[in-house]
């Protein structure tokens, strides 16, 4: 697998397309990322059809990060207890800007309920199969 086959979603210009992969690096994809939370059906739409949304593709922990960078604020030690401390209303602002709709924001956050692949960020992931890593 070469990275310019994910350019497109890397560079935010919507999505890979079938062709840009062989059936076995399909089989690798669907693997790996099977081993962060990810569906075939998600992979599949994601990567094929739908693109990524920014903080897909960034991860909720960058996404955070960057935030409190951007805020002046210390980001938390733990990430699932930002929310419950945080300028709600700032952030949830942010995440709309990164793709993610305000009830979103609320509902996802308040739970703590990401995959894992959502967490680390597509791009993150995506480095970590190229260079042969993974878990």
């Amino acid at each position: 697998m070469r990275k310019n086959s994910f350019e497109k979603i890397l560079n935010h210009r919507g999505h890979s397309t079938s062709a840009d992969f062989t059936p076995r690096e399909k089989k690798k994809l669907f693997a790996f990322f099977g081993m962060y939370g990810m569906t075939k059906g998600t992979l599949h739409n994601r990567f094929f059809r739908d693109g990524f949304k920014e903080w897909e593709i960034k991860g909720v922990e960058l996404c955070i990060k960057e935030y409190c960078s951007k805020a002046g604020v210390e980001p938390p030690d733990r990430m699932e207890d930002f929310f419950k401390t945080c300028d709600r209303k700032t952030f949830v602002s942010y995440m709309s800007l990164q793709g993610m709709s305000r009830p979103t924001v609320y509902k996802r956050f308040d739970a703590w309920s990401f995959k894992e692949w959502e967490v680390k960020g597509i791009e993150n992931l995506i480095d970590c199969l190229l260079v042969g890593g993974g878990r």
